[in-house]
């Protein structure tokens, strides 16, 4: 039996392996720090209203990628922020960036088993 079709992951393994170093330099500007503020700003507008008001409540950014989101909920005072990536490229730029979110290098489904409702 072919392995790569046991394992459902691996060919996501493989995709994030290299998900910052593959791109092309266009691409790669997009993870400088000015335009993580331009899109921090933009992207302001549409999740407020859907944010907590406690900037201590507890965030979970489920393919936080590069840490975009993250890096919005920082300039608006959120501290209780985690991210989790498939991408520990991705990981490096969002840490670089995001000062006070944890970050976990780990798939989604991780999250199944820590969210309680």
């Amino acid at each position: 039996m072919n392995r790569k079709a046991t394992n459902p992951r691996g060919y996501r393994q493989v995709l994030y392996a290299k998900y910052v170093t593959g791109k092309t330099h266009t691409q790669k500007i997009l993870y400088e720090q000015g335009v993580y503020v331009q899109r921090a700003r933009a992207a302001e507008g549409c999740f407020k209203a859907c944010l907590p008001t406690d900037r201590s409540a507890a965030i979970l950014d489920v393919g936080c990628g590069h840490g975009n989101f993250l890096f919005m909920l920082e300039q608006l005072g959120y501290r209780n922020l985690e991210g989790v990536d498939m991408s520990s490229e991705q990981l490096e730029q969002a840490a670089a960036i995001c000062q006070h979110a944890r970050l976990l290098y780990d798939d989604a489904a991780i999250c199944t088993r820590r969210i309680v409702l």
